[in-house]
C-alpha cells in the first residue's frame, strides 16, 4: 500500500473511532436520527440489494452495525468489514442481540488491501466509497469477490466534500459519482445496471 494511501486510513480510522468513543453511534440513534440516515439508504437500498434469505452477504464499512442489522434477518451469512477496531468492538456488542442469520462474521482491515476469504452473492456499501482513494482497485477486488450472478449495492454521498472536518479533526475523502464509478469499472468487468437519485445520496446496482 502506498504510504500517503495508509496515512490516510491511519486518519479515517481514527475518526471513527474517536466516534465511537464520544458515543456518535449510528446504531443507537434516535428514530428521528435513524430516519435522517437513511436519506444515504433506506428502502430503496436494500430493494437494490434484494434479499430472500439464500444470499452470502459482504458490507464494506459496515461500522457499528447500522445496516447489518436489518440484513441479518434476510440473508444466509453476513460478513461486515471496518477499518476502524473501534467500531467493529462495538458492532459486536450492537448485534450480539440483533436476531437473525447465526452464520455473522465481523473483520477489521483496509479494504481494498485486505485479506477477505469466500466469495459473496452481495456485496454493499452505504457512504463508505468516499474513503476508498483507489478506485479501480476498489472496483477490481470487488469483482473478485463477487459470485457470477452476483450484485453489488453502492450508496454514492452527494455532498462532494474533499474532505470531513468535525471538532478539530480533518478526514480525506475522495468523493464519487456515478459517472467516476462506471469509468472506475472499466477494467474489473463490473458495469452499472439501476441507478437511483435520492436526495443525499446516488444508489447504484453494479453487476457483471
Amino acid at each position: 500500500m502506498d504510504e500517503s494511501i495508509n496515512q490516510n486510513m491511519d486518519r479515517i480510522a481514527f475518526h471513527y473511532d474517536e466516534l465511537v468513543r464520544e458515543e456518535n453511534d449510528p446504531f443507537r440513534d434516535p428514530p428521528e436520527m435513524k430516519e435522517y440516515m437513511e436519506k444515504w439508504d433506506g428502502k430503496e437500498f436494500f430493494s437494490l440489494l434484494d434479499l430472500s434469505g439464500k444470499e452470502k452477504v459482504l458490507e464494506i464499512g459496515c461500522g457499528t452495525g447500522r445496516l447489518a442489522a436489518a440484513v441479518l434477518e434476510s440473508c444466509r451469512e453476513y460478513t461486515g468489514l471496518d477499518l476502524s477496531p473501534v467500531s467493529i468492538v462495538r458492532a459486536r456488542e450492537n448485534l450480539s442481540s440483533v436476531p437473525g442469520t447465526p452464520h455473522r462474521t465481523l473483520l477489521c482491515g483496509a479494504f481494498p488491501y485486505c485479506f477477505i476469504p469466500g466469495k459473496y452473492d452481495r456485496i454493499f456499501s452505504s457512504l463508505t466509497f468516499l474513503h476508498m482513494e483507489d478506485k479501480e482497485a476498489t472496483l477490481e477486488k470487488i469483482a473478485s469477490l463477487l459470485l457470477p450472478e452476483g450484485k453489488v449495492v453502492l450508496s454514492l454521498d452527494k455532498t462532494r466534500k474533499e474532505d470531513i472536518e468535525y471538532l478539530d479533526r480533518f478526514v480525506p475523502v475522495f468523493p464519487d459519482t456515478p459517472v467516476s464509478i462506471k469509468k472506475a469499472c472499466a477494467g474489473c468487468g463490473l458495469k452499472i445496471t439501476k441507478r437511483i437519485e435520492k436526495e443525499n445520496a446516488s444508489l447504484l446496482l453494479l453487476t457483471f
